[in-house]
């Protein structure tokens, strides 16, 4: 907020300011007119995110693999082994229940767990990290 005046090429002593705030440059504004890429790396830089990976037989969507969970920024994982479980248990267990009432779909999938795991995450730790839950279907050739 301090104030510099340069006039023909000295820089003039002045002791006034102004009351500014925070300025976040991202490049060209035209790509993130609603400002969500600055919000998403606010919500990156303060609360971290969480990475789960499932992987899922696509004919009979049987869980084949995983889940995996990666923390960054959030939980020191060791510390937290049961959190961890937690997670991998949320994802599973909706998946699962989607498929037993046959309404299973990969993106709602991803969308309920995303919801669950933020508001476990949230009573656990206190943060809101970025939860980005990925279910991959495989033809395993059955």
């Amino acid at each position: 907020g301090q104030i510099a005046t340069i006039t023909d090429g000295a820089l003039q002593r002045q002791y006034g300011s102004i009351s500014i705030e925070d300025v976040m440059v991202d490049g060209n504004e035209s790509l993130d007119a609603s400002g969500m890429v600055l919000k998403d790396r606010e919500l990156l830089s303060t609360d971290g995110a969480i990475i789960i990976g499932i992987v899922v037989n696509h004919a009979t969507k049987e869980i084949i693999g995983g889940p995996d969970v990666q923390s960054r920024g959030v939980i020191y994982l060791k510390d937290a082994d049961y959190i961890v479980k937690e997670i991998g248990n949320i994802l599973e267990k909706t998946i699962n229940d989607a498929v037993k009432d046959k309404r299973y779909d990969n993106m709602t999938c991803r969308a309920d767990a995303r919801d669950k795991i933020s508001r476990y995450v949230m009573n656990e730790t206190g943060k809101r990290p970025m939860i980005l839950p990925a279910i991959v279907e495989i033809n395993t050739g059955e």
